[in-house]
């Protein structure tokens, strides 16, 4: 009975001290310390715990947070990688509480080894786990020096109030972190609403680092982007102010901030000795610790967010969370600064652009042209150079255009130089390439002439390909003076629409200077034709074209030899321009076939002597009397392959200085005179007969030169002519010419009339059409204008009927006017026909006329075929004609051909229809499809 009284007791004093303990544990606050305290109080009035220990689970840290060791409280101390070792670790696996009697009779029964070592380990110990809810958040040990210090009835209660208080923990761990979270949320919120209010990409990553060390106190804060153009980790924002750039830029995957920019994972590394991605040259000196989080946005990785510290363990998840919530708002910010830069950078490209066009579209001189884009495009681009080089198709050479940047001394050099094949390397790539390169260092050694290179002072060379409907029309050289100035792709990119545009200008300013020039040959030629051709006297023609040629070419001196068959010399015919000394000279000359420049113009080829070659000495004792000043060229004077005589003149200038359009000129007043002499010989056989065959050669020369000499090349497109004038000259002609914006100028025409009036009256009306389309304006008005231009110019009877159309090659539309000419033919892909009509009258008649305009819209497999009446009129020995349904028929049935099989097939069913029977109108086709 007594022993059942004293259980009751105990058990009562158990419920007692648990009540007392819950009680206690109630009123405690949600303080994680003070509950662990309370719990070393409650315990202390249960068993002796002059050796206790009381500890808490942080992943695999555990931390005594109360710790008492023979009576002596212990500074609190956590233990990496413990909180799964010994019998704690058993304890946290099992959930099972342990009651040691004795360690020395019991230790090898136990199921875990106490992991400590002492000289006077305990004999006897409780160990209870705090329990909350499914996990074991900590550990509760109480050991002493004496067997069997404790009972069951002391494991059990100190289970119970173990139990109870780990709830508690918990809940103040709760309340605690969420305390934490709310604090750093705040501050987070505080720094990412600081960094979004930045939009400049230098402030913003500044101010990120140091806005981070400021508010969370983190020693070493840095920032690193990922670049777009190059993929590598580059440096741009430290709390260390020592740090630069060059230093610390990363490969991808190199060391901690490789590895995370690379893979866009955290990595977090509380002992940088003991992780192989750490590398010390990386790192702050003192770092022990480095915790790295990738900026993302949406999956992609903008770069990475690196914090350090001079402690061991110093990162927690706390500061993983804090690190990654921030870099996704780092990250937005930087996204929305980089978006607002390249607006603004996009904005100032379209500026620049809309200003160098703007600049260039009111000039049509070329020279001025050149000089507005260099001197631009260093303003609008910050470059220290810009030249310009043109390539020059015949010479198959780059020669200097313009330059700006460069002293007196270097623009003088600049003009001396030449680049042919081979001679620059990254000139040839870019012209065959087509496509834009940056040099620098030994790559700019290796690729560009080292005079060049010296001569510019250039670290850093952009060249860019002046590109105009897809043919290089020259180069772009834009440099840097300093080593440390580069170019980023969007500097690139803007570089290249100035020298889109500046081709566009380039190309338009060559056309306009084209079109000037052969309107300047045409009308050159016209004069010399209508001077020469007025003219039936052999000694009056001659004296007439040596007088004219300075005056249309402006040499200083021309003479004109025939050639005497019988003698095998050369005679002096004509002269202008000599001195009374080299008059005599001159008509005592007598140059025959050893001569080396007569012996080429024998040959039927033009040459050039100069001046100091011995071999000349006749030349210098008359036309060129101060050696070594002036060269001279030889023209032959041929006409059905047989040279009647020499034409020499000379000019005011190098060799070199013989253009082109200087070239065409001189040729065609010498194929003029040497016509003009063939006709006079035989003109004395038969006058009459001579006369009239000499103006039509003259004309048919000067038709044909009018005629394209080949029809473009379009992609997904082709396109063939066909002209056979019904005499020798005739009213027919077609022509083809380049539009702005890649289109194409399509005519067809027919005077009304034959002979040379008909050709005479086709030139102005060609002449007139280009004209007045070269701009781009719209088949209709360019037809009106070339209507009035007509009628105040022209004062004859004659009128001519012109089909005028624009291709856009890329949109597939054929937009035209109709003056009165026969309305075209397309044949759809499946045979349908339409004719290409609209209201219209013809050219010459009738000032201020009204055309109307359409548009048509080309399949793949549509052609188009424009014809002249020439074709459909053709009649038969019955004086039947030809007529548009034959016509059309014929097209129907070979329209899956080319158009030069289709022309060649309407050709052939012509001249089959009409047998023998001569051709009495021009035949002109034109066949346009679209291939793809």
């Amino acid at each position: 009975l007594a022993d059942a009284w004293q259980q009751v007791k105990r058990r009562l004093s158990e419920l007692d001290a648990l009540s007392r303990a819950g009680q206690a544990i109630v009123r405690a606050q949600l303080d994680v310390d003070q509950l662990c305290e309370l719990i070393y109080q409650q315990a202390s009035q249960i068993v002796d715990t002059s050796s206790f220990h009381l500890g808490l689970f942080d992943g695999d840290t555990y931390t005594l947070k109360i710790w008492v060791r023979d009576n002596v409280r212990q500074p609190s101390q956590s233990f990496p990688r413990a909180a799964n070792e010994g019998i704690i670790g058993w304890m946290r696996r099992s959930k099972q509480p342990l009651l040691v009697r004795d360690f020395q009779q019991e230790m090898d029964a136990l199921p875990a080894r106490p992991s400590y070592v002492s000289e006077h380990p305990p004999r006897s110990a409780i160990f209870v786990p705090l329990i909350a809810g499914e996990e074991v958040i900590g550990t509760m040990s109480i050991q002493s020096y004496t067997p069997a210090a404790f009972s069951e009835d002391d494991l059990r209660l100190l289970s119970v109030i173990g139990n109870e208080a780990a709830m508690a923990i918990e809940k103040a761990r709760l309340y605690a972190m969420a305390q934490r979270r709310a604090r750093q949320l705040a501050l987070i919120g505080d720094v990412s609403r600081k960094v979004a209010a930045i939009l400049e990409l230098e402030e913003l990553f500044t101010q990120v680092v140091h806005l981070i060390q400021e508010t969370f106190g983190y020693y070493h804060v840095g920032i690193f982007a990922i670049d777009p153009d190059t993929n590598e980790l580059t440096f741009e924002a430290s709390t260390n102010p020592d740090l630069c750039q060059p230093c610390v830029n990363l490969e991808m995957g190199e060391g901690i901030i490789g590895w995370v920019a690379q893979e866009g994972q955290p990595l977090l590394a509380n002992d940088v000795s003991t992780e192989p991605r750490f590398r010390h040259e990386h790192a702050w000196p003192q770092t022990r610790a480095e915790l790295a989080v990738p900026l993302k946005v949406e999956e992609r990785v903008l770069g990475v967010l690196d914090v350090q510290s001079n402690e061991t363990g110093a990162f927690s998840d706390d500061d993983l969370f804090i690190l990654q919530t921030l870099a996704a708002q780092v990250a937005i910010a930087i996204e929305d600064a980089r978006l607002y830069a390249a607006q603004q950078e996009e904005v100032w490209v379209t500026t620049a652009l809309l200003q160098v066009a703007e600049a260039t579209s009111k000039l049509s001189n070329l020279d001025d042209v050149l000089a507005t884009v260099v001197r631009l495009t260093p303003l609008l681009a910050g470059v220290d150079r810009c030249s310009i080089f043109l390539w020059d198709r015949n010479a198959q050479v780059f020669l200097p255009a313009q330059a700006h940047g460069l002293t007196r001394e270097q623009k003088k050099l600049f003009s001396t130089l030449r680049f042919a094949p081979g001679d620059a390397l990254a000139l040839d790539e870019v012209r065959l390439t087509k496509s834009p390169r940056i040099l620098s260092g030994d790559e700019l050694a290796s690729s560009m002439p080292s005079t060049m290179i010296e001569m510019f002072d250039i670290r850093n060379l952009l060249i860019l390909p002046l590109l105009a409907r897809g043919k290089v029309v020259g180069v772009m050289l834009v440099g840097y003076i300093e080593e440390s100035a580069g170019f980023t792709a969007r500097k690139v990119s803007m570089i290249s629409g100035i020298a889109n545009q500046a081709a566009i200008a380039i190309e338009n300013a060559q056309l306009y200077a084209a079109q000037q020039e052969e309107a300047y040959v045409s009308t050159a030629l016209l004069q010399v034709a209508e001077a020469v051709g007025s003219r039936t006297d052999l000694e009056d023609i001659l004296s007439t074209v040596v007088r004219i040629t300075p005056i249309l070419v402006g040499v200083k001196r021309c003479t004109i030899f025939l050639w005497d068959d019988d003698e095998g010399v050369f005679v002096p015919a004509q002269a202008y321009g000599l001195s009374e000394d080299q008059k005599e000279w001159f008509w005592h000359s007598r140059p025959g076939q050893d001569d080396p420049l007569m012996r080429e113009v024998l040959a039927g080829r033009p040459a050039v002597s100069v001046p100091d070659d011995p071999h000349n000495h006749w030349l210098l004792a008359g036309v060129t009397p101060v050696p070594g000043t002036l060269p001279i060229l030889a023209l032959p004077l041929s006409a059905k392959g047989k040279v009647l005589g020499a034409m020499l003149v000379d000019y005011v200038g190098a060799p070199e200085r013989f253009a082109e359009r200087w070239m065409n000129i001189l040729t065609g007043i010498a194929n003029q005179t040497a016509i003009a002499i063939e006709n006079t010989r035989l003109y004395r056989q038969e006058a009459e007969q001579e006369r009239l065959e000499r103006e039509l050669e003259v004309a048919r020369e000067i038709q044909a030169s009018f005629l394209p000499e080949h029809c473009p090349s379009l992609p997904g497109w082709e396109l063939d002519a066909y002209w056979q004038a019904a005499h020798q000259v005739g009213g027919d002609f077609y022509d083809f010419f380049s539009l702005p914006d890649d289109r194409l100028g399509l005519v067809i025409a027919d005077v009304a009339d034959k002979g040379v009036p008909a050709a005479l009256f086709m030139a102005l009306s060609r002449t007139l059409v280009r004209v007045t389309a070269h701009d781009g304006r719209s088949p209709a008005k360019a037809l009106q204008r070339a209507n009035d231009l007509i009628i105040s110019d022209a004062h004859s009877d004659l009128f001519v009927s012109v089909f005028y159309a624009i291709l856009d090659p890329q949109a597939g539309t054929l937009t035209y006017a109709n003056g009165g000419h026969n309305p075209p033919l397309l044949i759809r892909h499946n045979g349908q026909v339409e004719s290409l009509r609209a209201r219209g009258v013809v050219l010459g008649i009738v000032e201020h006329i009204e055309l109307e305009e359409k548009c048509v819209t080309l399949e793949t497999g549509d052609l188009v075929v424009l014809y002249t009446d020439g074709v459909t009129d053709a009649i038969n020995a019955d004086e039947e004609e030809f007529g548009l349904a034959r016509l059309t028929e014929v097209i129907q049935r070979t329209r899956e051909r080319s158009p030069s099989d289709i022309i060649a097939a309407i050709n052939d069913e012509v001249m089959t229809f009409v047998g023998d029977v001569p051709q009495f109108d021009d035949f002109t086709l034109v066949v346009l499809k679209r291939s793809e």
